[in-house]
């Protein structure tokens, strides 16, 4: 999400906003898939955050539990189940998760992105 600010005003996802609208705790959200890239589930988390990014224009970042970065993340959240997606705030507070397959429904992920 890319977020600019302009006096009263927030240029969020392609539109201008008045941020006096927002709350001042307003944080823009992500979301990103922990998944194993060597799984047989790998191919369609690809798709499914390729598919999310074609649909809903936001992009999903994919982190390998196999990097220092996935193994942690997995941990700070207590992930149990892979693939794991995650919606969290800029300052990486969860909002919601979803653990296994199948992967949410990409309307019910977008409803958490704005």
């Amino acid at each position: 999400m890319f977020i600019l600010r302009f006096d009263n005003w927030l240029f969020v996802n392609h539109r201008f906003v008045n941020h006096n609208r927002f709350p001042v705790n307003y944080y823009a959200v992500k979301a990103i898939i922990l998944y194993h890239p060597q799984s047989e589930f790998a191919r369609s988390v690809e798709e499914y955050a390729h598919d999310f990014d074609q649909q809903k224009g936001v992009e999903i970042d994919l982190i390998s539990l196999e990097t220092k970065e996935g193994a942690y993340r997995a941990t700070l959240y207590g992930i149990v189940k892979y693939p794991a997606l995650l919606v969290l705030r800029d300052n990486n507070d969860l909002i919601n998760s979803w653990e296994g397959v199948p992967l949410p429904l990409m309307n019910e992920v977008a409803g958490y992105l704005g």
